[in-house]
């Protein structure tokens, strides 16, 4: 494992849908994948309680990888979220996500811990 990070803002509709755009930076393994870019998902959210809540997400990610041809390529994430409410406008998050790339054999699995910060907009 090699560190990463990522920024996402996610916009979520009624209690059970969700979007969100992400720029994301895999890290660099050395070997086959140093590869960063944006994804865009579409949320299924499940409340578990007044809490917590279980989502799933899927969607196009953009990115391109050094340690490929550098191009701009076309994948997929999918995405499995559990979070909790810390106060009425700060979450924390767990995250497993899958990069399939379909065609480069180089897919990655990521985990992100991380918090979310509610703004009224």
């Amino acid at each position: 494992g090699v560190p990463g990070f990522a920024a996402e803002a996610k916009k979520y509709y009624g209690n059970h849908w969700g979007a969100s755009v992400s720029g994301i930076m895999e890290g660099d393994d050395e070997v086959r994948v140093h590869r960063h870019g944006v994804a865009v998902q579409g949320w299924f959210v499940q409340p578990l309680d007044k809490n917590w809540a279980a989502s799933a997400g899927i969607g196009p990610y953009v990115a391109t990888n050094k340690r490929g041809s550098g191009n701009l390529q076309l994948h997929s994430l999918i995405s499995f979220q559990v979070e909790r409410f810390i106060d009425t406008k700060w979450k924390g998050f767990v995250n497993f996500s899958r990069v399939t790339t379909f065609t480069s054999k180089n897919d990655r699995d990521l985990f992100r811990i991380g918090i979310m910060r509610q703004f009224d907009i």
